[in-house]
């Protein structure tokens, strides 16, 4: 029986998927334009559920706080928003460089002015889908998933990127909204059959399904097709995706009673997360399954010790 099986992430393990900032502007001209968006306020994002076992925590860009730039990087950073500052004081329809500060504001996770200056591109020019991207995202980071499906809606209007798709489709996952989150998932795919993102994502929304064969499948194209995404400003590691993607795909191999391969699995994990005490949960559950109490005790063990470690850094 799988007795040590992980607290539930949701939200957290899906946006490590999701999309990250664009770091250059295109164009809007949206279905469903925006008034009077509230200025942001910190706030946690609503968390979903996915079936089965929950996956470990993963780094996003839309839900969990990144941490703050240290010394020099900041310093760097708040030269650049000086610089952009007295570009946009000489010129106030520049709205390159609004765009530009907004990404360091992003950064530095300065939300509310990041906002303020994708605010302010919109003003200048309407159709920057990009600026409307940008911002969905800081809006979904501080809780407000209507503006940011708005703005994702607005965006599509205008350029039917698979990264908005998928993005709109996570943000449906959280709102319990399953048929559209699958067809928008399908038309990232569709658009960009090598999203591993995409694929991951809609992994995710099988299993809560439980359609553990066609989320194996999804899980087996979004390793086959990770790799890091150029455009996106965030997504300096796509190790730790491809983690995270083995994570899902071990569980599922349990589901469909194929231990053996979720193993393979999960000893990728361990290998390439080790001091993540969920990695080591997992494989004490699959021992579990196999017989192998002492590989199980033993990986309990270690996985005790580092939540500990853990809960006496706090």
């Amino acid at each position: 029986m799988i007795r040590y099986l992980l607290i539930l992430i949701g939200v957290g393990v899906l946006v490590m998927f999701g999309v990250h900032f664009c770091t250059e502007q295109k164009f809007h001209t949206g279905h469903k334009t925006a008034s009077d968006a509230p200025q942001a306020k910190e706030a946690a994002v609503p968390e979903t559920t996915t079936v089965t076992t929950p996956a470990p925590t993963s780094t996003s860009t839309s839900t969990q706080p990144v941490a703050p730039v240290a010394g020099q990087d900041q310093s760097a950073l708040e030269k650049q928003v000086q610089d952009l500052t007295k570009r946009i004081q000489q010129d106030q329809k520049d709205s390159d460089a609004y765009f530009q500060r907004a990404v360091v504001y992003t950064k530095l996770q300065h939300i509310n002015s990041a906002i303020d200056d994708y605010t302010a591109v919109l003003a200048i020019n309407s159709k920057s889908a990009k600026a409307l991207f940008n911002r969905s995202q800081l809006y979904a980071k501080q809780g407000q998933r209507h503006f940011a499906i708005r703005d994702l809606n607005d965006a599509l209007g205008i350029y039917p990127d698979p990264r908005y798709y998928n993005a709109r489709g996570l943000l449906e996952i959280e709102a319990d909204d399953l048929d559209n989150a699958m067809q928008d998932l399908n038309q990232s795919i569709k658009l960009d059959p090598k999203y591993d993102k995409a694929y991951y994502n809609r992994g995710t929304l099988y299993e809560r399904q439980r359609l553990f064969k066609e989320a194996k499948a999804d899980y087996d194209q979004a390793i086959a097709n990770n790799k890091k995404d150029e455009d996106d400003a965030d997504d300096d590691d796509a190790q730790i995706r491809l983690t995270e993607i083995y994570y899902r795909r071990s569980i599922v191999n349990t589901d469909l009673g194929d231990n053996d391969n979720a193993l393979n699995d999960a000893n990728y994990v361990v290998q390439h997360s080790p001091r993540d005490a969920r990695g080591y949960n997992l494989r004490a559950a699959i021992y579990d399954r196999l017989g192998n109490t002492a590989a199980a005790s033993n990986d309990e063990t270690t996985a005790q010790s580092i939540e500990m470690q853990g809960i006496l850094k706090k």
